[in-house]
């Protein structure tokens, strides 16, 4: 299966979560310091999803949708492909 090309279509300006709408950075000033703070093994875990909340989410969802969040954040930034999107391409090609 091929993977829809993210250059070729417009970057989300923002994410829904149990029907609320947030504000999404999409700009790459904001997502190159969210990729090298993933980056610097010097951060922890914890400091870099902080860089990521602050740089992708100019209005920062209630504490307990972080997590579906993050992972949206994550999706985002990796172009629109989820891990399982991934598995299930390598899965295909074997």
């Amino acid at each position: 299966m091929a993977r829809p090309n993210p250059l070729l279509r417009n970057f989300p300006t923002r994410v829904r979560l149990d029907g609320a709408e947030y504000p999404l950075g999409w700009r790459f000033t904001d997502c190159i310091p969210v990729i090298l703070a993933y980056e610097d093994e010097a951060l922890t875990v914890s400091e870099q999803q902080e860089i990521l909340f602050r740089r992708l989410f100019p209005k920062p969802p209630p504490e307990h949708q972080r997590a579906p969040a993050l992972l949206l954040a994550i999706r985002f930034l990796d172009g629109g492909i989820s891990e399982q999107d991934e598995q299930e391409e390598n899965a295909d090609e074997e």
